[in-house]
């Protein structure tokens, strides 16, 4: 069974995955994870800031409207030594046509070399507008292609649950 909303997030998840030079096979140890939700009020932001501390891991997460094909906004929930740092707005950036898509906030982040989601210094603003287009058209060339692979533990965490509540996305119902 396929739930579209759940396909069409899931494409564009692994679409940004990809582009960023994330492996496609599953690491030892997870280090990033990506996700899909609509619109988030601070307090389901608090939500994900529990998630990427259960699941001890950076978050990459992709805002989607419900009447909406492409995600609306990106953020990142960067795990600190005590705490999880919150970073909405996220804008995708490429520095060329075939370079690994990386994303803008107070740094610039990016996969480094151990498959880490790492800071480093941000590109000259003047740059910045072409390298969100480049990165905007890629991200959606592909995810209008792509055929993520059916990603073994993939769940769907209820509102205000906690990682342990999660229900594996094989699990889950269409209401009608």
């Amino acid at each position: 069974m396929t739930i579209p909303y759940l396909d069409n997030a899931t494409r564009w998840c692994f679409a940004l995955r990809t582009l960023m030079g994330y492996p496609e096979h599953a690491l030892p140890f997870h280090t990033t994870k990506w996700c899909s939700s609509g619109p988030r009020s601070l307090e389901q932001v608090m939500d994900l800031v529990q998630l990427a501390r259960d699941m001890q891991c950076d978050v990459v997460h992709a805002t989607f409207e419900l009447d909406t094909d492409e995600p609306t906004a990106i953020a990142l929930y960067l795990r600190r030594e005590t705490s999880i740092e919150w970073m909405p707005n996220v804008l995708p950036y490429a520095a060329s046509e075939t370079a690994k898509i990386e994303l803008l906030a107070q740094d610039r982040w990016h996969i480094g070399p151990r498959q880490l989601l790492t800071s480093a210094k941000l590109p000259p603003k003047r740059r910045w507008e072409n390298g969100t287009a480049i990165a905007r058209r890629r991200w959606r060339q592909l995810a209008e292609t792509i055929q993520p692979p059916q990603v073994a533990g993939s769940v769907w965490v209820p509102p205000g649950g906690a990682y342990v509540d999660a229900i594996r996305h094989e699990a889950l119902k269409i209401a009608a």
